[in-house]
């Protein structure tokens, strides 16, 4: 009872009361991070800035995302040949997210820039390249380039793919080759924001 009325302190654990209140809205089959902040923004308004950032953070990230993932799948698809990124041009999924990463991204920022200024020069120095609108082939240029860049923060790991000799064609290596994804999902998050945690320590205290 005691860890209880610890764990369940909103002084202590701000959100989590509201959040654990919840638990009993949802089967397992129908939780998840998104479906969680949904309700949770309703229930403690006091969160709803945060959440909303969160929201507008995830639907830029989850875009940037799919679109490596196309450029993956596409690579992964040429094998040794490379792929061109002016191929990219060709994919209508690829193109649609090229059409709204931009408006994503103005808009992740100004709801971080409201609600959660201090991360807003981490966002800035990371996606400030995707802030302007570009074409297919550009877009797929900077995102090869933001890859390489987070690989070479990790103490200088290599990227995900080589360049061929002509440096126009991209090549995946064996173990990062993935299949075109079956369907674009914009809803789902990148992140993971402990909500299953969470659930499998309310469903062990039942």
């Amino acid at each position: 009872a005691t860890l209880r009325e610890l764990l369940l302190d909103p002084e202590r654990l701000r959100a989590l009361p509201a959040m654990w209140d919840l638990q009993d809205r949802f089967s397992n089959e129908d939780y998840s991070d998104e479906a969680l902040l949904r309700i949770l923004r309703d229930k403690a308004p006091a969160y709803a800035g945060l959440i909303d950032a969160i929201f507008a953070y995830e639907s830029f990230a989850r875009a940037l995302q799919d679109a490596f993932d196309l450029l993956r799948s596409a690579a992964t698809a040429r094998d040794i040949a490379g792929l061109r990124l002016d191929d990219m041009a060709q994919d209508p999924d690829f193109i649609a997210i090229a059409k709204r990463l931009s408006g994503l991204y103005e808009q992740a920022r100004q709801t971080l820039a409201t609600h959660s200024l201090e991360n807003l020069p981490l966002f800035d120095d990371r996606f400030s390249r995707f802030m302007a609108p570009m074409e297919p082939e550009r877009l797929a240029l900077e995102i090869t380039r933001h890859h390489e860049g987070i690989q070479h923060g990790k103490g200088g790991k290599r990227a995900w793919f080589d360049w061929l000799e002509d440096g126009g064609r991209l090549y995946m290596r064996a173990n990062y080759r993935l299949s075109r994804p079956e369907d674009i999902q914009p809803d789902r998050f990148v992140q993971d924001y402990r909500a299953k945690p969470i659930r499998m320590f309310y469903e062990d205290l039942k």
